[in-house]
């Protein structure tokens, strides 16, 4: 998957404030979910994601309900502050 130099920015300056750990795995989610979306979804730019994409990455994963929930906030932070999109990503079902 093609990520831009643009976003690769953003995911370093998120990564470089607040809680160095927390905001370590939270890039670490992000990079596990654009890797699905790469290889099982066929995306090529993240901009591509979309609601069914995070539908069928939790689908197939099959998380633990509290797994689950920390991979949605990561989505969530991919979702609106790194791609900017207005609203929330789905949550898991």
């Amino acid at each position: 998957m093609y990520i831009s130099p643009e976003l690769w920015h953003r995911i370093n300056l998120y990564k470089a404030k607040g809680g160095k750990k927390g905001r370590k795995r939270n890039v670490s989610r992000i990079n596990t979910f654009l890797k699905f979306c790469r290889t099982e979804r066929q995306k090529k730019t993240p901009y591509e994601i979309g609601k069914r994409d995070i539908h069928e990455f939790f689908e197939q994963k099959n998380l633990s309900p509290r797994t689950a929930q920390d991979y949605y906030y990561a989505i969530k932070i991919l979702w609106q502050q790194l791609l900017g999109r207005p609203s929330d990503p789905p949550r898991p079902r």
